[in-house]
């Protein structure tokens, strides 16, 4: 199979804030036409695109459930990850309730297009297409009444062209540093009923997790195609980086604000054409920051990527990531605390409980930070306090057992947290204390804050 070069139709995206040098950078026009053509290749390819994707934000903004119908693929293959929702939905009838139930929740629609690239590849067989723009959506919460701004609404969209038009296959949208509305309805989640079966697929995706864990630039440089069109969205940066040297320079800077890495729960569906290929899905993140060594837990980063098929293998072209809605009680640059009680008056069993206060708060006025409370523990179900909900899947399994903690438990955990959950983030954060002497400490300690 023969691949055309991929073109990039437009660059208009304020690539980076990072001082890289040579970056293009350019802005819509007056009319708000930010998807241009640029030369003169393949004018009718990329005037349908376009205006496949005008007609897309139409339906959005007109809340027309039967015109976008029109504008999918309508096999189990379409996908969807939208702003408020803390999972990706598979399938067409999935995709199709996340859309109505924005358009039941949201009126008033505006949509205002800020910035957007273009890029197409296409064979003999047929054509893939990728969308990343900037937008601003204005409008009005149907229940409250209440309006509402994302000012930099950035979405990843992936277009398959089949019987000469373009039909919408992927569509990802994130504001980046705004707490959506959490989720109120969870979909039935339908896996694509023939799953796609490509080990080259997922080793090149395991590649890239592995470069984030090693915090290994030059193995992260490697899963990368080496072109000016490659592109990335950051989960808590507001503008796309476009070229290589700015996509690494986005890692670049990501690893520098953290001294170690940790990544778990990797779920991810495939989805193959040609020597194109996605997988969506998400992973969780823990760190420790580089400047004062505090614990950042994300237990759910949701994620896009487009990989496409070169000589030396599959490469990555596109990275879109957000912070799933939970993840953002708190914030990732100032997690931790410390426990709601006095600890320079609670004598020597509070200054061991310091170890654990970098996550966990007990007390009269404790409450849930990075981790839950710890008042009460003592009878309670593993994962069980309310209005907690940064539980990892670990914590959840052990739930879903009937485990509860003791002293026996308690004394076990925090004697070595990773040989009772290896994968919980408490493990990844914290070593453990082998002291015996000093976990009776704690455990009693606690105990006073039991009832």
């Amino acid at each position: 199979m023969t691949i055309t070069r991929k073109f990039t139709v437009a660059l208009l995206l304020a690539s980076i804030l990072l001082g890289v040098p040579g970056t293009s950078t350019g802005r819509a026009d007056n009319g708000g036409n930010a998807i241009a053509k640029a030369g003169a290749i393949d004018t009718q390819l990329t005037d349908e695109l376009k205006l496949a994707n005008e007609t897309l934000y139409e339906a959005f903004a007109s809340r027309d459930i039967y015109r976008m119908g029109q504008l999918w693929v309508k096999y189990e293959g379409a996908s969807s990850i939208f702003p408020a929702e803390s999972m990706a939905q598979y399938g067409w009838e999935n995709v199709r309730q996340s859309w109505q139930y924005s358009f039941d929740h949201i009126r008033d629609i505006q949509l205002s297009s800020l910035a957007g690239i273009i890029i197409v590849d296409s064979d003999e067989e047929g054509a893939i297409a990728w969308i990343i723009d900037s937008n601003r959506l204005e409008g009005v919460h149907t229940q409250t009444g209440q309006p509402f701004v994302m000012p930099n609404m950035l979405t990843t969209k992936i277009f398959e062209r089949r019987d000469g038009e373009w039909r919408v296959v992927h569509y990802h949208a994130h504001q980046p540093r705004l707490q959506p509305p959490t989720a109120t309805h969870e979909l039935s989640l339908k896996r694509p009923l023939d799953p796609v079966h490509a080990p080259e697929v997922e080793a090149a995706d395991d590649r890239f997790y592995n470069a984030l864990r090693n915090q290994s630039l030059e193995e992260m440089d490697g899963i990368w195609a080496s072109s000016k069109d490659v592109t990335a969205v950051q989960p808590d940066v507001g503008v796309a980086f476009v070229g290589k040297a700015n996509v690494m320079a986005s890692w670049k800077s990501l690893f520098s604000h953290n001294k170690k890495i940790g990544i778990t729960n990797v779920e991810r569906e495939v989805f193959l054409r040609g020597n194109i290929a996605w997988t969506v899905g998400s992973y969780e993140f823990h760190a420790l920051r580089q400047t004062d060594g505090e614990f950042i837990h994300v237990p759910k980063i949701l994620v896009t990527k487009i990989l496409e098929k070169t000589d030396g293998g599959w490469r990555l072209v596109h990275y879109h990531g957000h912070i799933g809605p939970q993840a953002h009680e708190h914030d990732l640059g100032s997690a931790g605390g410390h426990g709601g009680h006095d600890m320079a008056s609670a004598g020597d069993s509070n200054m061991v409980f310091a170890k654990c206060a970098k996550c966990h708060q007990v007390g009269p006025e404790a409450g849930n930070v990075v981790g839950p409370h710890l008042n009460g523990i003592f009878g309670r179900k593993a994962g069980s306090v309310a209005n907690y909900g940064m539980y990892s899947s670990g914590i959840k399994k052990l739930r879903d057992q009937g485990f509860s903690w003791t002293e026996e438990t308690l004394d076990e955990w925090i004697a070595d947290p990773k040989k009772l959950l290896p994968e919980s983030p408490m493990a990844f954060a914290f070593p453990g204390i082998p002291d015996a002497s000093q976990r009776k400490e704690i455990i009693q300690y606690l105990k006073s804050f039991s009832n």
